[in-house]
């Protein structure tokens, strides 16, 4: 309906009659109909098109989504204390210093949908404090690899294995950086997070809240030392 105020009204029909300036009043009050139903199609176009784009994951959630949310605190905790005891027990038996240094290898229960589902994951695995891990593009690019005194996951593998080796800078505990390796196989999906005890400890909840619960947890297998001397001199006693 038109306004009652006899120049707004005056304005709105000249408006419309610049297509046809015979156009009768009932036209053009027509007329305003349809121009007032166009402005609302391309203001409703231009406010989808300016609104970020949320890319998904294979399972529908929104790329690195954590897999625990406030509303799973209590799975979350349960799951956090028997990675733990996991990694505990993985380790018992060997000295202090061994257990220091030896490398665990963690298989995750939940799939990883993708690559670009990793990647994000990884991003933000420091939690909404932060720091935003910067993660180098899947896609090749000119990524620079950052200070060793900084976050940031570096690109491994190749076309078999999808590989993000995750750089832990030092801190008040640890004098030199360290490392966590997050792997996928393509095919597969199953995560497989690599690390020493010290940091899986550290870093494990925020491990598990942001992939889930851990299916096992495994020593990295080593070759032994060979003791045989005879066999490097080539002489048999």
């Amino acid at each position: 309906m038109l306004p009652e105020t006899p120049e707004i009204e005056r304005r709105l029909l000249a408006i419309a009659k610049e297509d046809d300036p015979h156009m009768t009043k009932e036209k053009a009050v027509e007329r305003l109909g349809e121009l007032a139903q166009e402005a609302r199609t391309r203001l409703t176009s231009s406010q989808s098109h300016d609104r970020p784009v949320e890319v998904q994951s294979g399972n529908g959630r929104q790329l690195g989504t954590p897999f625990f949310q406030p509303v799973d605190a209590q799975r979350a905790r349960e799951a956090i204390s028997a990675f733990n005891q996991e990694i505990t027990k993985a380790v018992k038996g060997h000295t202090a210093s061994a257990q220091s240094t030896m490398q665990l290898n963690v298989k995750f229960a939940e799939p990883v949908p993708s690559a670009a589902d990793l990647a994000a994951r990884i991003q933000g695995l420091l939690g909404a404090k932060g720091p935003v891990i910067n993660v180098q593009p899947l896609e090749e690019s000119s990524w620079r690899k950052p200070s060793a005194q900084t976050w940031f996951a570096e690109k491994k593998g190749d076309a078999r294995i999808c590989v993000y080796k995750v750089n832990v800078p030092s801190d008040s505990s640890h004098k030199k950086a360290r490392n966590l390796s997050f792997q996928v196989s393509v095919g597969g999906r199953e995560l497989t997070v690599k690390g020493t005890k010290g940091a899986l400890h550290q870093f494990g909840p925020n491990i598990i809240l942001m992939f889930g619960p851990h299916r096992c947890v495994e020593a990295a297998k080593t070759q032994a030392a060979t003791t045989c001397l005879d066999d490097f001199w080539g002489v048999s006693r």
